[in-house]
């Protein structure tokens, strides 16, 4: 944060549902998302609990969509403004977690946002094992998971740290919908490598360029 500070970037930093003073009893991190109470686990099934409530994932990313408006001077009373009225550029930082919020939130967004810079650390939604994992996402590692969100509408004003110097390669119902033939999808982005520090370093010295 400082070195976008130094460099004369205004930051807003968000505590999302469940962090920071959201937090009860002076926990550090939400271990377990709320599920339908169920004593006798008759019920132990996603459906149960998301059919009808959104999972904190998505409430955290409604949070920073919240925040990008209020960046934007989207207020209450100028929801109708042209684009092209909006006075200020919003780019979005997701570092230690916080990866795959900025890029739902970018997907959602769309030219709202003008570039986010991530470090994934290999996240993969395919990895949770619990339907109570606070970032537990119903349904999207059948539509090619956190990559998707990589290759998702970036047009190269994109950051990524933790997937290899190279950055991967996506297979992506997403892009076969949207009438990508092409069942390989390079992800446009700048790929840094490296140790966790330095790649955040390398994520905010893009963003300042």
């Amino acid at each position: 944060m400082r070195q976008l500070l130094d460099g004369g970037v205004t930051v807003i930093a968000v505590d999302l549902l469940y962090q920071g003073e959201f937090l009860p009893n002076g926990l550090d991190r939400l271990e377990k998302a709320r599920r339908v109470d169920d004593p006798k686990n008759a019920r132990d099934a996603a459906c149960f609990t998301y059919g009808y409530n959104p999972p904190v994932f998505a409430q955290r990313v409604r949070d920073v969509l919240s925040a990008v408006r209020v960046a934007k001077g989207r207020l209450p009373g100028a929801r109708d403004a042209p684009p092209n009225s909006w006075p200020h550029d919003v780019d979005l930082v997701g570092l230690d977690g916080g990866a795959a919020w900025a890029l739902a939130a970018k997907a959602e967004a769309r030219t709202e946002v003008s570039r986010v810079a991530v470090d994934t650390d290999g996240f993969r939604f395919a990895k949770i094992r619990s339907i109570d994992d606070p970032d537990f996402w119903p349904g999207v590692a059948k539509y090619g998971d956190i990559l998707a969100l990589l290759a998702f509408d970036n047009d190269g004003q994109l950051g990524v740290a933790g997937e290899g110097p190279a950055g991967p390669d996506i297979v992506a119902p997403l892009a076969m919908v949207e009438g990508v033939h092409d069942p390989f999808i390079k992800i446009k982005a700048s790929f840094f490598a490296g140790p966790a520090d330095q790649r955040d370093t390398k994520l905010i010295r893009w963003l300042l360029q």
